[in-house]
């Protein structure tokens, strides 16, 4: 590999190392260009966050009770059948 394509190569390699290491650094942002953070920006929910929040956990709770009070009278319903259907004398399927 010689000729114009190896020239090429070490040129472009060259120019990329001048240009990692040269001495142009990248500007930062301008002070007067800077978003100036407010109190209320600073990601804080506050007491209205907590309040909706606490309220979200009161009805997730009250939903999981209810689906579990729901589940055992389903349970209990089917546990009755089943002991019924398997009580001595009772009247078999014709």
């Amino acid at each position: 590999m010689s000729g114009p394509l190896l020239d090429a190569a070490v040129r472009l390699s060259l120019a990329t190392t001048r240009t990692a290491a040269g001495a142009t650094p990248t500007p930062g942002p301008s002070p007067s260009t800077a978003v100036e953070l407010g109190e209320s920006d600073l990601g804080s929910p506050g007491f209205l966050g907590f309040v909706v929040t606490f309220v979200l956990a009161l009805a997730v709770i009250g939903l999981l009770l209810s689906l579990t009070r729901k589940l055992r009278r389903v349970n209990h319903a089917g546990e009755q059948r089943d002991a019924e259907d398997r009580a001595p004398g009772a009247p078999g399927p014709s």
